[in-house]
């Protein structure tokens, strides 16, 4: 029984899906930032809807205007994933163009009508998925913006009234030593904020992470994390680990995910509630678990909180760049190693860091 195009696209989504995903990850090269499972999730809606218009023609109903969340929702998403332009946004529908009509036309020739309905409904999604990307990158860059001026005019201001206060107050030798010490928090400060941007910048533009590796324990290190971090916040944090966990890894770059990650867990976690770190290691790998209790991350927002300038809805009462987690993916993935996040109302929600120990020799990587 010869099958209609609505039916032959329902049979061959999976097929379509492979090979526009096998195509984008060599053609678009913002698309490797992607999962496999991220990449796909953001054409099935689309393909559902054009089996729906092909099935309004052969059952001779009214037309009706395909929807335009489709293309605005891949928009949104495009705008917020590392390194894509709008010229790969929109190469995507090209590639999509073409893998369609060859495996529908494989099995049967397109009329004219179901052509031209592809056709449009393709150049819509492109031309909606333009529109908002553009409009979603200038917004959330200007909520970058502010964000940023006002994160580096808090530590300049306290350093220019310190340093005025030392010239007024040049006699009290106590109280300028005070004063000289905010100057220089507030300049380390600065200069981390700088390192993050910088390394966001780089990670954006696709490159790696320059990082330099030695021979490191990471015990030792998460435990004086926790220590700094108890003089601050008191004593809420929880740590389990078997004993050293030594190898040959970037000391600060794991210090930048470890003080991350505690930072955001104590941003966001719930007053006074533990937060656990756990160390463990089996022969392949080191893993570092970090568990808080607060409110859950839905699984929508899981895939884009790595994403650059994207901060979680339920977090914006929080100030903050939408940097940070992905600088920590980025240098996790600089080590071979993987990020996971998890997160529910029973369990709370827990970023887990896979490091593999791996034979480098210590030099600047």
């Amino acid at each position: 029984m010869k099958k209609f195009a609505d039916q032959i696209l329902h049979d061959q989504r999976e097929k379509i899906l492979d090979r526009w995903q096998k195509r984008a990850y060599q053609e678009v090269a913002a698309s490797l930032h992607q999962t496999s499972l991220a990449l796909k999730n953001s054409m099935l809606d689309f393909l559902i809807q054009i089996e729906g218009e092909l099935k309004n023609i052969r059952d001779i109903k009214p037309d009706s205007a395909a929807s335009p969340e489709f293309g605005l929702g891949h928009g949104v998403i495009r705008a917020s994933t590392v390194n894509y332009s709008i010229d790969q946004v929109i190469y995507e529908y090209h590639i999509l163009r073409e893998v369609l009509f060859t495996i529908l036309e494989e099995e049967k020739a397109l009329s004219v009508q179901e052509r031209n309905l592809i056709l449009s409904m393709i150049e819509q999604a492109a031309n909606h998925s333009a529109t908002s990307f553009s409009d979603t990158l200038r917004q959330i860059r200007e909520g970058f913006i502010s964000a940023l001026t006002h994160d580096l005019r808090t530590p300049v201001t306290s350093s220019m009234m310190s340093a005025e206060m030392i010239i007024r107050k040049s006699e009290d030798k106590d109280y300028c030593i005070k004063a000289s010490n905010t100057i220089i928090k507030n300049m380390i400060r600065l200069d981390k904020m700088i390192n993050e941007l910088l390394d966001a910048s780089r990670l954006g533009a696709g490159e790696k992470l320059e990082l330099k590796f030695s021979m490191i324990d990471l015990n030792h290190i998460i435990s004086q994390i926790i220590t700094s971090s108890q003089l601050q916040f008191g004593t809420r944090f929880v740590f389990h680990s078997s004993g050293p966990v030594s190898g040959v890894w970037s000391e600060e770059g794991l210090k930048r995910v470890v003080e991350n990650i505690l930072s955001n867990a104590i941003k966001y976690s719930f007053p006074k509630t533990p937060i656990v770190i756990t160390l463990t290691q089996d022969e392949t790998f080191a893993w570092i678990k970090i568990q808080n209790q607060g409110e859950p991350i839905t699984p929508e927002n899981q895939k884009i909180i790595f994403q650059q300038y994207r901060r979680i809805p339920n977090t914006q009462n929080q100030r903050g760049w939408g940097l940070g987690l992905l600088v920590v993916k980025g240098i996790v993935e600089a080590h071979e190693g993987n990020i996971f996040l998890e997160s529910s109302q029973e369990q709370g929600t827990i970023f887990t860091v896979k490091i593999p120990f791996k034979r480098r020799p210590l030099l600047n990587i």
